[in-house]
């Protein structure tokens, strides 16, 4: 079952206020808390969780030009947070009707309600639209090609297992650095539902058989994300494009250097690959582990020209 890409990055919020009222009743019938609209008087992440603080870029930057980073990072980073949500009950929507046992589809409609609880629990924190913003980010795009191609064993395994276990750490440290109390709140309360989600996408990929062309599907998939968390600066240098203008290669080499790039590039395929080894099938880690896809951290100068290229860059867009 092919799903249209289009329709998974289709991000188009009603203004029906009875169909939203309803909505929100549901939600808070079920025990699921919705905010009213927060107006954001300051960044929610600061300095220190980007990494900027003591980079020379930051030194320079003027007290207005740091405040822009910081609402174009955090702009950012709530957009990966709604996507994520919205991908995620498209792609449990798509396994309810894929799946053939009653109960892993129940499942699958329970997962679906925890994401759309968690979508309108981020909502009313969104200083902008996010619409169009999906194709500045390379991860969501590998997301939205599994979801569009993917059948159950790759589905389960890409999204529930390898992206959900990431994404644990990930709203981790959202929840830690998050200065906004009930925003904070929000992240621990998905943290919760995260774990259950990945512990179930665990469980019912030990229950399925991945076929060869499923196999080489996931591999094409493992081997693209893992380049993305090793070109981890490229939204880095994004926002420092969109407040100061185009960056010389010479200010982003220094930004790599004072940032331990390649070390922190390192650390995030050794998460993913913990992730791909503990839970994939022995065929898979063995075709991975023929194309070196854990080992090829790039250069400094390979992270330069693949941002030049990347859908990231604003220029490119």
């Amino acid at each position: 079952m092919i799903i249209d890409k289009e329709k998974i990055f289709e991000f188009n919020q009603g203004n029906d206020k009875q169909i939203t009222n309803l909505l929100h009743n549901a939600l808070e019938t079920k025990g699921r808390k919705v905010n009213h609209k927060v107006k954001l008087e300051k960044p929610v992440f600061d300095e220190f969780y980007y990494r900027m603080s003591g980079t020379t870029w930051w030194g320079k930057a003027s007290s207005d030009q740091k405040e822009q980073y910081l609402w174009e990072r955090n702009k950012y980073k709530l957009t990966e947070s709604v996507l994520v949500e919205n991908f995620g009950f498209t792609f449990n929507s798509k396994l309810m009707l894929l799946e053939e046992d009653l109960e892993i589809k129940s499942l699958h409609a329970n997962f679906a309600f925890d994401e759309v609880a968690h979508l309108n629990m981020i909502l009313p924190f969104l200083f902008f639209n996010p619409k169009g913003l999906e194709k500045s980010n390379p991860l969501l795009l590998e997301v939205g090609r599994c979801i569009e191609l993917g059948d159950p064993a790759a589905l389960n395994f890409m999204v529930q297992v390898v992206l959900e276990g990431f994404g644990l750490a990930h709203y981790t440290g959202l929840a830690s650095a998050c200065n906004h109390p009930e925003m904070k709140k929000v992240f621990e309360s998905i943290i919760k539902d995260e774990a259950f989600h990945h512990g179930g996408g665990t469980l019912s990929l030990n229950k399925k058989v991945m076929n060869k062309e499923s196999g080489e599907f996931v591999c094409e998939l493992l081997e693209n994300i893992v380049t993305f968390f090793s070109f981890w600066s490229h939204p880095y240098f994004r926002a420092m494009n969109l407040v100061q203008g185009v960056l010389t290669e010479n200010q982003m080499e220094i930004f790599l250097e004072e940032s331990n790039a390649r070390s922190i590039a390192s650390q995030r395929v050794e998460a993913v690959k913990k992730l791909v080894l503990n839970h994939a099938p022995a065929e898979i880690k063995t075709s991975l582990e023929n194309i070196k896809a854990f080992n090829k951290i790039p250069t400094h100068q390979e992270m330069i020209k693949s941002y030049k290229t990347s859908v990231c860059n604003p220029e490119v867009l």
